[in-house]
């Protein structure tokens, strides 16, 4: 049986708290379409795992970058621009991707990991052999397919090294942070502050502190994210009819925002379907509604 192209997997209940799911990926060569490859940003953090090299492209609001990945354990910041992941055709990476806005206890300020990829040994203080077992066990092809029970248990004994007994981030900010994902991104900050009995200075500080973002931003991510699952939903209604229904002004607005994340255009993104947009589609349904599920890609169903 052949493998999907991409492939995701629920934790285990007593790491649901801090896990939204364990994801793997087979890589294609992306060189050359990169901007019609890349994923939106979705408010979460991930680790990455490869035992071969990779390139991380990221869009830093004027092209694509490009990050070259020796083998190993990278950290995921949270992305507020498009991305996407290439290597060598066939080559598998794994990633554990956190509940939204939920991160670990970090030697660096959150903050500092916005639109970053990094060495989880640089920011973290974990057993580097736990790390390594990992990696080899990729590199055997073990996997979610393939002996998962030897697989998973090595990747809760890296989750529990990272996360022990407690979270970083209070339960109040995640609350905030849920409350501007369940409203689409479309909350006045005024309304947040009332709402949680808060000031605009010590909101900001606690986002800033436990999320590394701007609420703000964080509306952004969330209402372009249902701008894109809108568009999958409704796709005969116009992008200016769909823009309005997610929350921008016009399609002034639309554009100007959509083209902060993005390289292209509305218009120009959704002239090609890449199956990387659909499992993002995907993502994005099913964490905006609540109901949260692993899903599959295979190569049928991106036809």
């Amino acid at each position: 049986m052949e493998e999907p192209l991409f492939e995701e997997k629920a934790p285990r209940a007593e790491f649901s708290r801090h896990v939204e799911c364990y994801w793997q990926q087979t890589l294609e060569n992306s060189e050359g379409g990169g901007a019609f490859n890349c994923l939106p940003p979705q408010g979460t953090f991930d680790l990455v795992f490869t035992s071969s090299e990779i390139t991380f492209s990221y869009y830093d609001g004027k092209d694509y970058q490009h990050q070259k990945c020796a083998p190993g354990c990278y950290l995921l910041g949270q992305q507020t621009r498009s991305y996407y992941w290439s290597g060598v055709s066939k080559n598998r990476i794994f990633g554990i991707r956190l509940k939204p806005f939920a991160l670990f206890p970090c030697t660096v300020a959150p903050v500092e990991l916005k639109n970053s990829l990094v060495n989880i040994n640089d920011v973290s203080r974990i057993n580097s052999a736990s790390i390594e077992q990992l990696l080899l066990a990729l590199n055997l092809g073990l996997g979610i397919y393939n002996q998962p029970h030897i697989f998973f248990a090595l990747i809760e004994k890296i989750i529990v090294e990272l996360f022990g007994d407690t979270i970083s981030q209070s339960f109040s900010t995640r609350e905030m942070s849920n409350t501007i994902m369940m409203q689409r991104g479309n909350i006045r900050l005024a309304k947040l502050c009332e709402e949680y009995e808060i000031s605009k200075v010590t909101l900001r500080q606690k986002f800033l502190s436990s999320i590394g973002l701007l609420p703000k931003e964080l509306c952004k991510v969330w209402r372009v994210n249902h701008f894109l699952l809108l568009k999958q939903l409704y796709s005969k209604c116009s992008l200016t009819e769909l823009g309005l229904l997610a929350g921008y002004y016009d399609q002034a607005h639309l554009n100007r925002e959509f083209k902060s994340f993005f390289k292209l255009s509305p218009a120009r993104y959704f002239e090609h379907t890449q199956p990387q947009k659909l499992r993002a589609f995907e993502q994005i349904n099913r964490r905006l509604n609540g109901h949260y599920a692993p899903i599959q890609i295979d190569k049928i169903a991106m036809t």
